[in-house]
């Protein structure tokens, strides 16, 4: 399979097509030169090859191709501009053979023998040898046949006799799938022969063996011999396709390599090769591309061992990859996560390496560096400093740059690197060691400094990447004709690479084409990468595995991001802003009536306005009873906003969106617009005008329903006054505001209005928040006017602003309250009170189209879920089947009293909930304050008893022990006694089942003070004497009965 490429200027001039004449000058005396010293070589090589023959014959035919090899040490004169240089051949390269030395018998495979046009050569005409040969030919390919040397000549005409060469047998292509060539096919006269016709002779390759593959690979292997790798990317000729056009072979396989090249792509006019592989005994003219290893970057503070010795041939593993690139990375990540200089060092990188965007009043940036500076009234967020521009000073406009210090980020390590002073207080061990970075030479930073963190001797330093070449090459032969999708790939043979495989960050074609075909399954309009990864449809496509586990460029989120939007640039040329718009609806205006989607385009100096109408569900709405519009804000990115026109489909129990605009004002005078849009885009699909009831007789819509929005209703009037849908004389209707004539057909949604009030409910009281909330259930003039007065006279500004916002719009009030419409009360009851039904139509929608579309992509996607409800409905009609079965009238009652039971439940629940918490609030307050009174009580008994201690008077009696689990004695006053405090319920002795004597409770040793004077009282006596266990008894208990005794002591108090 073949395409036709696109054709392209030469990408390569060679700088000696300007210099003909002086060529022609020079190229008589420096062609002498040339073959004085061509004579020459060919005389020593002569007598090398003839000294060693016999030894060469001994050790066999390897030692022959060992030999062979290696005979290549011979310069290379090539012309470069006005001058010359020298370079040693590369091991394919063999000896010069002369197109003008009549004496080689070798056939003539110049350009001018083969049926192509003649090309130019610059530069001296080598054979490119290889190390595998004919055995039937035994060419050496550069010895003589003759082991005597012609010494006699050494001019430009000196002969040398060679063996005659046979050519290439011819080879056959094969199938797809073979790899390499069958062992037939690879030996000695299978070689690839390569010519380069010129006036001064022919260069020849030959390689060990060929292989087939059909796509480019991410590696390309070294061989320790010399292999012709032949790409044919024919069947997948899309491989090639770019961003806006075809891209060349090589650059498709520089750009699926994961290695950097670097090298000129080729003339297409000179230096062409005549390639003889690609085609069965014919000659393709090929362009030359000689690409060289781009190498590696390395940090200036890695190791100077760093990679020494590395030789990369194959890669079959990314085993090096993880243990020299990805792993040490990994670590120092992990390493500088943790360590407290190192974050400290990053956040002060991170402002050292911008410069202050202040504009002054030139409008010229600022410049300034960063500098820390002290805040002026102490802290802010827990520091002293800031980072804020060198070139502010007092009376500057606050635009200068000011950075707050991160909470993670210590003050003292940072204030260390702005003055350039030693870290000390921390340990930097951990950024002290050698730099192991290997860097992509096409991921290099700006500044190309080393991300990483570094240390010397306490002191921050950052490393600088360096260039490291790599000795690998890769020629790659591409065929001029455009249409041809193959090159010959040629590894330079025994030349690795000296750097690990980088981290595969290149995505190949055939996983981006994976991935592009799961987001096509899921459709382009609106698609993310989250929303593609998380998608059935592509687990499916990817046999269960996530997009991340397919490739590791995967992983990055932007590579699969620049797929996504390679794809919508593929699908939407023109971008997907206005201007793709406009495309479109020149392409609809194109289409029959019955297929156009979008109908107007109104684009004016800051407004835009798109009106779009699916023509089947246009039909529908002569049928309808009511209409009901509203915006919404969600769909669309930017100022535009969606406003739909929906219907009730009584027939269906559907509700059904007929028609959407996109428009980014919404004022009267764009609603103007909006309006008459819709109207006349259904009169050219109907071929009737839609009116209203009220005005016509022969319409069904009885009225319109929308939010408290003022400019769509005052619009929708002016549009009826402006199309004439009005006529006094007949219906009887005065067209006389726009006002009046809206107080017949439309009303305002009773839940937005509730909304309004709900909002008031923080800063007003139950009565007056009710009061407000009855507005539109009232019925009599009286009870409209007490209304008016009650709002007029508030003095709370939340209503008084409400109350004016009200008032403003004369329309708004009778829309809302059905006393004073002038719709008919039929009409009315047969309108719903709210938006409901089209709330919910934003809630389907945004399931189903997404949100935060581009605008294209929003009309697409509205008319793609257009055209499937009007399927539906075709479908349903047809087959007499209910998309819902439960949605009647009936239906719909019960659902919604279910409703409102569920929300009278929740909110029973919530006040039960919500008084609970109340009580609990309360017990926790009342506990606070128990334990509030009781310490302050404890402390005002302290107080007492301190005081009664220091001043009370002396006391020939106290407790000298007390009985076990007792309280302490405590001072006794007369008059009062504390029972709980002498004889708490405790399992003392004196607690026992039976009453005791009074002087019992008291009988305990006493004695007088130590510091009271000695009394002649007889204290034995008076406890023995009856007297005073009667008057202990009354003091007590009250009572001089001893039977009145309680048990247990009894606070009376």
């Amino acid at each position: 399979m073949r395409i036709d490429r696109l054709r392209r200027l030469p990408g390569y001039r060679d700088p000696r097509a300007d210099c003909d004449s002086l060529y022609d000058l020079f190229s008589i005396p420096v062609s002498f030169l040339f073959r004085l010293v061509d004579s020459l070589w060919t005389f020593m090589a002569s007598c090398t090859a003839f000294c060693i023959s016999p030894i060469v014959l001994g050790l066999g035919e390897d030692a022959q191709i060992t030999w062979a090899d290696d005979d290549y040490a011979r310069p290379e004169i090539i012309h470069v501009g006005l001058g010359f240089y020298s370079r040693f051949p590369e091991p394919d390269e063999a000896d010069v053979v002369s197109d003008d030395d009549r004496g080689d018998p070798s056939p003539d495979i110049s350009a001018d023998s083969y049926s192509v046009k003649s090309c130019t050569s610059y530069g001296a005409p080598l054979r490119l040898r290889g190390g595998c040969h004919s055995d039937e030919s035994g060419l050496e390919d550069g010895a003589d046949e003759s082991d005597e040397p012609e010494s006699d000549s050494a001019g430009p005409s000196s002969k040398r006799k060679r063996k005659t060469v046979q050519p290439p047998r011819p080879r056959k292509r094969p199938s797809k799938g073979k790899g390499k060539a069958s062992d037939d096919e690879s030996d000695s006269e299978t070689a690839i022969r390569v010519t380069l016709g010129g006036k001064n002779g022919t260069k020849g390759m030959f390689v060990d063996e060929e292989s087939y593959v059909y796509d480019a690979p991410e590696f390309w292997d070294v061989p320790a011999h010399r292999v012709a790798i032949i790409l044919d990317v024919s069947d997948t000729p899309e491989c090639l396709q770019g961003d806006r056009k075809l891209i060349s072979i090589d650059a498709y396989i520089k750009k699926q390599c994961q290695d950097a090249w670097t090298g000129p792509t080729g003339s297409k006019k000179t230096g062409l090769a005549l390639v003889t592989i690609l085609d069965e005994g014919e000659v393709t003219q090929c362009r030359r591309s000689n690409l060289k290893c781009n190498g590696f970057y390395t940090c200036s503070l890695a190791s100077p061992d760093h990679l020494l010795g590395f030789e990369r041939w194959d890669v079959e593993s990314d085993i090096a990859t993880q243990e020299l690139i990805s792993g040490p990375m990994f670590e120092s990540k992990n390493d500088e996560g943790t360590d407290i200089v190192a974050i400290a060092t990053a956040f002060y990188r991170s402002m050292t390496n911008q410069h202050c965007k202040a504009k002054g009043d030139g409008q010229f940036e600022c410049g300034g560096h960063a500098v820390m500076r002290k805040y002026r009234t102490g802290k802010s967020s827990g520091k002293h400093h800031f980072i804020g521009c060198s070139n502010w000073s007092d009376g500057d406009s606050l635009s200068h740059r000011f950075t707050k210090i991160p909470p993670q980020v210590r003050e003292s390590i940072l204030q260390s690197l702005f003055r350039g002073e030693e870290i000390t207080e921390e340990d930097t061990e951990v950024v002290e060691g050698y730099c192991s970075a290997i860097i992509h030479p096409s991921h290099l930073p700006r500044n190309k400094q080393c991300a990483r963190i570094h240390y010397r001797d306490n002191k921050s330093v950052v490393g600088h990447l360096e260039a490291q070449t790599c000795p690998a090459e890769l020629l790659i032969l591409i065929p001029v004709d455009e249409n041809d999708l193959r090159a010959v790939v040629i590894p330079k043979a025994g030349v690795p690479h000296n750097h690990p495989a980088f981290v595969r960050t290149k995505t190949p074609f055939q996983v981006t084409h994976k991935y592009k075909k799961a987001a096509k399954t899921t459709g382009v309009i609106g698609q993310t990468t989250l929303r593609v990864d998380k998608a059935p449809s592509t687990r499916a496509l990817l046999d269960g595995k996530l997009p991340p586990e397919i490739h590791p460029s995967m992983v990055n989120n932007r590579k699969r991001r620049e797929i996504l939007q390679s794809l919508r640039a593929a699908n939407f040329p023109d971008g997907t802003g206005m201007k793709a718009v406009l495309r479109e609806f020149e392409k609809d205006k194109s289409r029959n009536i019955g297929d156009r989607y979008i109908h107007s385009v109104i684009m004016q100096a800051d407004m835009d306005i798109i009106i779009t109408v699916n023509p089947d569900l246009a039909e529908l709405v002569h049928d309808a009873s009511w209409i009901m519009v509203d915006t919404t804000f969600a769909v669309v990115h930017g100022t535009t906003n969606e406003w739909k026109f929906l219907i009730w489909l009584k027939g269906l129990d559907k509700r059904t969106v007929i028609g959407r605009v996109w428009s980014n004002k919404a004022t009267r005078e764009a609603f103007v617009i909006v309006w008459n849009g819709i109207f006349e885009a259904i009169k050219s699909i109907t071929g009737k005008l839609l009116n209203f009831k009220v005005f016509s007789k022969k319409s069904s819509l009885l009225g319109a329903i929308g939010d408290s929005e003022g400019a769509q209703a005052q619009g929708l009037g002016d549009v009826i006054i402006l199309r004439q849908m009005n006529t006094p004389q007949v219906n009887g209707v005065p067209t006389v505001t726009v006002d009046s004539i809206l107080l017949f057909i439309w009303k305002t949604c009773l839940v937005h209005f509730k909304r309004g009030v709900f909002k008031l409910e923080a800063h007003v009281d139950d009565y007056v928040f009710n009061c407000l909330l009855g507005f539109p259930y009232l019925e009599t003039s009286e009870e409209i006017a007490a209304y008016h007065d009650f709002c007029q006279a508030s003095t709370n500004p939340k209503v008084q602003s409400r109350w004016a916002h009200k008032i403003s719009y004369p329309l708004l009030l009778p829309s809302l309250n059905r006393s004073l419409t002038q719709m008919s009360h039929l009409h009315w009851d047969l309108t719903p009170g709210d938006t409901n039904p089209i709330e919910g139509s934003h809630v389907q929608d945004n399931q189903v189209n997404h949100t935060n579309l581009t605008i294209l992509e929003a009309v697409l996607s509205a008319r793609a879920y257009d055209q499937e409800t009007a399927r539906i409905i075709t479908a349903s009609k047809a087959s007499g089947v209910m998309e819902n079965g439960n949605n009647s009238q009936t239906a719909r009652f019960s659902a919604q009293a279910r409703r409102q039971a569920r929300s009278r439940m929740k909110a029973t629940e919530k006040a039960n909930a919500d008084g609970g918490k109340e009580l609990r609030g309360k017990l926790r307050k009342s506990q606070q304050q128990i334990a509030t009174r009781d310490a302050e009580i404890k402390r005002l008994q302290a107080e007492v008893d301190a005081l009664q201690e220091h001043h009370r008077a002396p006391s020939p009696l106290f407790f000298v022990d007390s009985p076990p689990n007792s309280p302490s004695p405590i001072p006794r006053t007369r008059g009062s006694v504390n029972y709980h405090a002498l004889s708490p319920v405790n399992d003392s002795p004196i607690a026992g089942p039976s009453r005791l004597p009074a002087l019992d409770l008291i009988s305990r040793p006493w004695k007088p003070r130590v510091n009271e004077p000695s009394s002649d009282f007889d204290y034995e006596a008076a406890l023995k004497s009856d007297v005073l266990d009667t008057t202990i008894r009354h003091i007590a208990y009250g009572t001089n009965d001893p039977i009145d005794v309680p048990m247990y002591p009894v606070d009376r108090c």
